[in-house]
C-alpha cells in the first residue's frame, strides 16, 4: 500500500514537474512574444511619428493641390467663356451663312431661270473672249458643235470646223477692230442645216469690247419655205397655163383651180341655213374645199383619233369612187354613219365629189352596243361620244332622194360652169393674144391705160392721140389734135421741150414731167418717147403713163419706209435699252456673284480658321494652318508668319504658304530702317494693322518693288500677332489684284490677327495647364505613394494587432490545455498502478486510451482553431454572424472563467453576410480582450460580458457590454484613434480599437460605434 502511494505520489510529482516544464516553457515563448510586441510597440510608435508628419506633409500638400485646383476652376471658367464666345460667333456665322445660302440660292434659282431661257429659247449662242477662246455657250451651240464643259477656255477654231470659219474670224476680227456687227447666211457643212450667222460684240460692265458673241439664228425652215413657195409658183404658173392655153392639159389642174370655193361656200352656207343639210366638196386628194354642218362626233371625235379618221379619209376618197356622173351613191362609213356622194366632173373627167353626211335614217334604230364598243375601243368618254352622237342629224329616206336631186343637179351645174369657165378662159386668151397683134400692128391701143400720142418732130403738134389721152386730158379728140405737146405743160415747167424732142429723135428718152388738163388742173407723167417716120414725116413716138398712182403709192411707201424707220430707231432703242438693262442685269448679277464669292472665301476662312483655333496644339501648326487657309480659301496670292526676334528686331519666317519664292531672300525688320518701312514692320511698331493697296507704287514697300512685280504681288496687308497682349511677330498677306483689301478684306485680316493672338493666348493657357496637371500628377504621385506606405503601416498594425491577439490566444490556449493536460497525466499515472496492482485489462486500456486521444483531439482542435483564427481571408465570403461569434467566444472561454468572468451569448437572430470572417473574429476578440481588462481592473460583482445577436432591417446588429463601469466622457471620443490606449504601456498598444474600426467601416462596409450604459460600455457592431 505504501508503495502504491508512493508511486501514485510520484507520478503526481512527475506530471506536475511535467506541467512546471510546459509552463514555463509556454511562459518563455510568452516572454519572448512580449519582447517582440514590446520592440514591435517602439517600432510602432516610431512609425506613428513618421505618420504624423507625413499626415502634416499631406496636408501641406492637399493645400497646395486645392490652391493649384482653384488654378484649374479658373482656367476652366476662362475657356468656358472662350467657349461660349465661339459658340456665339459660331451661330453669328450660321446666321450669316444662312443668308449667304438664301443669297446663294436667289443667285442659283436666277442662274437656272437664265439657263433655262436660254434653253427653252433655243438661241445658239457662244460667248469668245478676244483671242477667240470659249468663254461660255448655250445648250443649243453644245449641240452644234459636240461641246462640253471642259472646253471652257479652249480656242473655237478647234470646233468650228463644221462653219465657214476662215470667213467668220474675219469678220470677228474687224469686229474686235471696232467695225459694226457682222451677218451672214452661212450652211451647216453636213448639208442638212442653214444658219444666219451674226456676230456682235460682247461688253464689259464699263463698255469695252472683252470679246464678241456668235449667234448662229436657224433658217433652214424659212429656206425650205422660200423653196416650197418657188415650187409653189411653178405650179400656178403650170396651172395658169393649162387654163389659158389651148393645148393646157386638164392633168395638171384640181378642182380648187376652176371652181371660186369662197363664193360656192357662201351659197351653200345659205343653203344650209335654209335647210339644215349638212355638205362638202371635196377633191380626189381629200382636200375639203366648201364644207358645212360638220358633225360634232367627226370634228371631236372621228377626225381626231388616227384610226378613226382613216376610216374617214377611205370614205372620202375610196367608198366614193365609180360613181356614174348624175347619179349618187349611199354607203355607211367604217364609223356606222351614213354618207352620200355623187361626182363633179368636168368635161369627161372627175374632178371630185359632193357628199352629204353624216346623219341616219329616222326609221332605223340606234346601234348603240355598237357606238358603244367603238367608244371603248379607241378609248373616247362614252358621256361625251354619246351627247355628240344624240346630235347627229335624223334624215328620212325620202327628204335623202329630194336631197341628193338636188344636189346631183348642183353638180351638174359646178361641172357645166366649170368647163364653160374654163373654155371660156381659153377663148379670152385667145382673142388677147389677137388684140395684142392687132395693137402691134395698129400702134394705138384703145384700151390701154397709157396715153399715147404721136406728135410731129417738126413743130411738136399732135398728130394722133388715143381714148386715154383724151380721158386724161379732158379735150375732144379733135381739139387734142390741134394742140402742140408744150400746149400740154403747166405754164412754170421749165423750157425742155425743144432739147427733150431732140434727144427722144436722136436716141430715145424716158424722163418725167407734168402736164396740164383742160381744167387747168395738172398731173405727174412718165414719157417714153422715141423718133420714128411715118409716111416720110418724122414723127415722136411718146407713150405717156399717169404716174399720180405711183407717185402716191411711192409717198405712201416713203412714209412707210420713214415710218418703219422710225419704228426700227424705236425698236432699236428699245433694244439697245433692253440690252443696256441686260447688260446692267448680268453686270450687277457678276457684281452680286462676286461679292458673293468674296463674302463666301471670307466666312469659309473665318469658318476654317475657328476650326483651326480648335483643332491644332502648338504654334508651328497654327501658323501653317492660318497660311495655307489664306491662299487655299481666300484666295490670297501670298502669306506668311514672322516672329519678331525681341533683341535685333528682325522678323523669322515661321509659316508661308502660296508664292513662296518672293519669300527668298526677304529681309524683313520690325526696327526703323529701310528693311522695316513695309507693311510688316509698321503694323510690328504700332501694333496693329497696316494695309497697301498699291504695291508696286506705295513708296512705303519700294524696297520690294522688283522682286514683287515678277510674282504678281499688286497689294499686300500685315497685321500684329500679339501673345498675352505682347507683339511677337505679325501675319502678312498679299494679292494679285490693286486695291484689293477693301473694307470686308480688312476686317478680315484685322479678325484673323485676333485669331492668331487669341489661339497663341489659348496655347500659353494651355502649356500652364499642363504644367500644372503635370505638377499635380506629381503631387498626387507622391501622395498615392504616402497613402501606400500607410496602407502597409495599417497593415503593419493589423499584423501587430493580431500578434497582440496572439499573446491573449496563447494565454487562453494555457487554460484550455491545462486541464486536459492535468487529466492526461492522471490517466497516464492511472494506467501504470492499474499494472501493478493487476487490474490492468484490454477494456480498461481501450477505454483509457479512448479517453486520452479525445484529450489530444481536443488539444489539436484548439491549435487548429488557433491557425485559422491567424489565417488572413483573401476575398469576401457568405458567413454566419452566430458562427463566428460562437467560435470566438470558445476561443476565450477558458481565460474569462479562469478570472471569473461570465459570458452570456442572446442570439435573437443567426444573419447572413459577406465579408472576412477572420477579420470579423479578430473584432469581436479586440472588444471581448478590453471587455476582459477592463473587468478584471474594476472587480465589479458578478463580472460579466454580454454578447446579443439580432437583425434590423438588411443589417446584423451585434453588440457587446460589459458591467465595468463604462469609458469616462473625455476618453470615449478619442477610443478609435490610432496608439490611444487607456491602460499603461505595458499593457497596450491602442491600435486594437483602430484596426476593428477599420476593418467594419473600410473593409466590410460597415459601422462600430461605443457607448456608455448604466452598468458599463458597449460597443455595436453593424454590417
Amino acid at each position: 500500500m505504501m508503495n502504491k502511494d508512493q508511486s501514485h505520489k510520484e507520478a503526481e510529482e512527475r506530471a506536475g514537474k511535467g506541467e512546471d516544464l510546459l509552463v514555463r516553457r509556454l511562459e518563455e515563448q510568452l516572454r519572448v512574444t512580449r519582447e517582440q510586441l514590446r520592440a514591435t510597440t517602439e517600432q510602432l510608435q516610431g512609425s506613428h511619428q513618421g505618420f504624423l508628419s507625413a499626415n502634416a506633409e499631406l496636408m501641406s500638400l492637399n493645400e497646395e493641390l486645392q490652391s493649384a485646383n482653384e488654378e484649374l476652376q479658373s482656367t476652366n471658367e476662362e475657356l468656358e467663356t472662350s467657349r461660349e464666345e465661339l459658340q456665339a460667333l459660331n451661330e453669328e456665322l450660321n446666321t450669316v451663312n444662312a443668308e449667304l445660302q438664301e443669297k446663294v440660292g436667289e443667285l442659283n434659282r436666277a442662274g437656272s431661270d437664265m439657263d433655262n431661257l436660254l434653253t427653252s429659247s433655243g438661241i445658239a449662242s457662244i460667248f469668245l473672249d478676244r483671242q477667240l477662246n470659249i468663254k461660255g455657250f448655250t445648250p443649243a451651240v453644245a449641240a452644234m458643235f459636240n461641246l462640253i464643259r471642259s472646253d471652257l477656255g479652249r480656242p473655237f477654231r478647234h470646233f468650228a470646223g463644221r462653219i465657214d470659219w476662215p470667213s467668220s474670224s474675219r469678220d470677228a476680227e474687224k469686229l474686235l477692230a471696232g467695225h459694226p456687227c457682222a451677218e451672214r447666211e452661212t450652211a451647216h457643212l453636213d448639208g442638212d442645216r442653214c444658219f444666219l450667222e451674226r456676230i456682235s460684240p460682247y461688253l464689259s460692265s464699263q463698255g469695252s469690247i472683252d470679246g464678241i458673241v456668235l449667234t448662229f439664228i436657224d433658217i433652214t425652215e424659212r429656206k425650205r419655205m422660200e423653196d416650197a413657195l418657188k415650187e409653189s409658183e411653178q405650179r400656178v404658173r403650170l396651172k395658169l397655163e393649162s387654163v389659158l392655153s389651148p393645148e393646157g392639159e386638164l392633168g395638171n389642174l384640181e378642182l380648187g383651180d376652176i371652181i371660186d370655193a369662197g363664193s360656192l361656200q357662201s351659197l351653200v352656207d345659205d343653203f344650209h341655213a335654209l335647210t339644215g343639210m349638212p355638205m362638202s366638196l371635196i377633191d380626189l386628194k381629200g382636200k375639203l374645199l366648201v364644207g358645212i354642218g360638220w358633225q360634232e362626233l367627226c370634228t371631236r371625235f372621228h377626225r381626231v383619233h388616227p384610226d378613226t379618221c382613216r376610216n374617214c379619209l377611205e370614205s372620202d376618197l375610196q367608198l366614193a369612187a365609180g360613181v356614174p356622173p348624175g347619179e349618187y351613191k349611199l354607203y355607211k362609213c367604217k364609223n356606222n354613219m351614213w354618207d352620200v356622194a355623187t361626182p363633179v366632173m368636168v368635161g369627161d373627167r372627175q374632178f371630185g365629189n359632193l357628199f352629204m353626211g353624216q346623219f341616219f335614217f329616222d326609221d332605223e334604230p340606234l346601234d348603240y352596243p355598237a357606238f358603244r364598243a367603238q367608244a371603248a375601243r379607241y378609248g373616247f368618254e362614252e358621256k361625251e361620244y354619246f351627247a355628240a352622237l344624240e346630235k347627229v342629224p335624223r334624215m328620212s329616206r325620202e327628204t335623202l332622194d329630194t336631197s341628193m336631186a338636188f344636189f346631183i343637179k348642183l353638180a351638174d351645174i359646178l361641172s357645166k360652169l366649170s368647163y364653160s369657165n374654163l373654155k371660156l378662159a381659153r377663148s379670152l386668151s385667145e382673142i388677147k393674144k389677137a388684140e395684142e397683134i392687132l395693137r402691134r400692128y395698129e400702134l394705138l391701143a384703145r384700151h390701154s391705160r397709157d396715153i399715147i400720142l404721136f406728135v410731129r418732130r417738126e413743130d411738136g403738134r399732135i398728130l394722133e392721140a388715143n381714148a386715154a389721152a383724151v380721158a386724161s386730158y379732158g379735150y375732144h379728140h379733135h381739139d387734142l389734135l390741134g394742140l402742140t405737146v408744150k400746149d400740154l405743160r403747166p405754164p412754170d415747167s421749165p423750157e425742155l421741150t425743144e432739147l427733150q424732142m431732140a434727144l427722144a429723135d436722136s436716141e430715145g428718152i424716158l424722163f418725167e414731167t407734168s402736164h396740164s388738163r383742160r381744167d387747168g388742173s395738172s398731173f405727174p407723167v412718165e414719157i417714153s418717147s422715141r423718133g420714128a417716120s411715118i409716111g416720110g414725116t418724122r414723127t415722136l413716138i411718146s407713150v405717156i403713163r399717169d404716174i399720180t398712182e405711183r407717185r402716191r403709192a411711192e409717198e405712201e411707201l416713203r412714209r412707210a419706209h420713214d415710218e418703219l424707220e422710225k419704228r426700227v430707231r424705236e425698236r432699236t432703242d428699245d433694244l439697245a435699252a433692253t440690252v443696256d438693262t441686260l447688260r446692267d442685269e448680268i453686270a450687277e448679277r457678276q457684281r452680286v456673284e462676286a461679292n458673293l464669292l468674296r463674302l463666301n472665301r471670307l466666312y469659309t476662312v473665318l469658318s476654317e480658321t475657328d476650326h483651326a483655333i480648335v483643332r491644332v496644339t502648338d504654334r508651328n501648326s497654327l501658323f501653317r494652318d492660318f497660311c495655307r487657309i489664306a491662299v487655299e480659301d481666300g484666295g490670297f496670292l501670298l502669306s506668311w508668319m514672322g516672329l519678331l526676334d525681341q533683341e535685333s528686331g528682325r522678323i523669322t519666317r515661321v509659316a508661308a504658304c502660296g508664292a513662296t519664292g518672293y519669300l527668298d531672300g526677304l529681309r524683313v525688320s520690325a526696327a526703323p530702317e529701310p528693311a522695316g518701312t513695309g507693311p510688316t514692320g509698321i503694323s510690328i511698331r504700332q501694333g496693329s494693322h497696316y494695309i497697301c493697296n498699291d504695291f508696286l507704287n506705295d513708296p512705303c514697300t519700294a524696297l520690294w518693288h522688283d522682286q514683287g512685280r515678277p510674282y504678281g504681288i499688286r497689294a499686300s496687308a500685315s497685321v500684329a500677332v500679339k501673345e498675352e497682349g505682347r507683339v511677337v511677330g505679325a501675319f502678312t498677306l498679299y494679292a494679285g489684284e490693286k486695291d484689293f483689301f477693301d473694307r470686308q478684306h480688312v476686317e478680315l485680316v484685322v479678325q484673323m490677327g485676333a485669331d492668331i493672338s487669341f489661339a497663341l493666348d489659348n496655347l500659353a493657357r494651355e502649356a500652364r495647364r499642363l504644367s500644372a496637371e503635370q505638377a499635380l500628377r506629381e503631387e498626387t504621385l507622391v501622395r498615392l505613394r504616402a497613402v501606400e506606405a500607410l496602407r502597409e503601416k495599417e497593415k503593419m498594425l493589423l499584423q501587430q494587432n493580431r500578434l497582440a491577439a496572439m499573446g491573449e490566444m496563447i494565454n487562453n490556449i494555457a487554460h484550455q490545455w491545462r486541464q486536459p493536460l492535468n487529466v492526461l497525466g492522471l490517466l497516464i499515472q492511472q494506467m501504470q498502478m492499474f499494472y501493478e496492482m493487476g487490474s490492468f485489462s484490454k477494456e480498461y486500456l481501450d477505454d483509457n486510451l479512448a479517453k486520452s486521444m479525445g484529450l489530444i483531439n481536443h488539444m489539436s482542435q484548439t491549435i487548429d482553431d488557433f491557425r485559422n483564427f491567424f489565417q488572413p481571408d483573401k476575398e469576401k465570403v457568405q458567413f454566419t454572424i452566430q458562427e463566428v461569434v460562437a467560435k470566438t467566444v470558445a476561443l476565450v472561454d477558458d481565460g474569462f472563467k479562469s478570472q471569473q468572468i461570465g459570458i452570456d451569448l442572446q442570439a435573437g437572430a443567426n444573419p447572413v453576410v459577406i465579408g472576412f470572417p477572420n477579420e470579423y473574429c479578430q473584432v469581436l476578440l479586440n472588444i471581448l480582450m478590453n471587455a476582459r481588462d477592463a473587468l478584471s481592473e474594476k472587480r465589479p460583482d458578478e463580472a460579466k460580458v454580454t454578447i446579443s445577436i439580432s437583425k434590423e432591417g438588411e443589417r446584423a446588429v451585434v453588440t457587446v457590454a460589459d458591467n465595468a463601469g463604462g469609458i469616462s466622457e473625455e476618453n470615449l471620443g478619442r477610443i478609435f484613434e490610432p496608439y490611444f490606449t487607456t491602460k499603461g504601456p505595458d499593457k497596450g498598444t491602442g491600435v486594437g480599437l483602430f484596426m476593428s474600426k477599420v476593418i467594419i467601416e473600410n473593409n466590410m462596409g460597415g459601422r462600430l460605434t461605443a457607448r456608455n450604459t448604466g452598468q458599463g460600455a458597449e460597443f455595436r457592431i453593424e454590417v
